[in-house]
């Protein structure tokens, strides 16, 4: 099943992809469903995924300590959740139903040289 255009439009950067490109992207893009206490990824982790938070909550702690809650109309749930790699968070769902939009990495950034190297022209 096909994520739906309008979900990737909402995250940064897909946000200034083309239709074409975020159609090609909602092809293969997959969304998780988790409950309270679900852990999504670890600290160390090296997956190939770039994950987005689409609905729900999650709580992020990092290896020195540092937490962070971020739920779904958090202006930080605009970007990727805990992008370096390997992971420097380990995050868990704290909300019934959170809901998670995971791409290859490799994929997003594909897309994202083409449209950097090739954006529309203006005029």
């Amino acid at each position: 099943m096909s994520v739906n255009i309008d979900v990737l439009k909402s995250k940064y950067p897909l946000e200034y992809f083309p239709n074409d490109t975020l159609e090609a992207l909602a092809d293969i893009a997959v969304t998780t469903e988790h409950n309270i206490g679900d852990v999504l990824f670890n600290i160390g982790d090296n997956d190939d995924s770039t994950v987005f938070l689409i609905r729900g909550a999650v709580f992020l702690e990092a290896c020195d300590g540092r937490t962070a809650s971020i739920n779904q109309d958090h202006d930080s749930a605009k970007f990727c959740l805990s992008k370096l790699k390997p992971r420097k968070y380990t995050a868990r769902a704290i909300q019934n139903g959170t809901r998670l939009l995971k791409i290859k990495s490799e994929m997003l950034e594909h897309f994202s040289f083409a449209w950097n190297r090739y954006p529309p022209l203006q005029g």
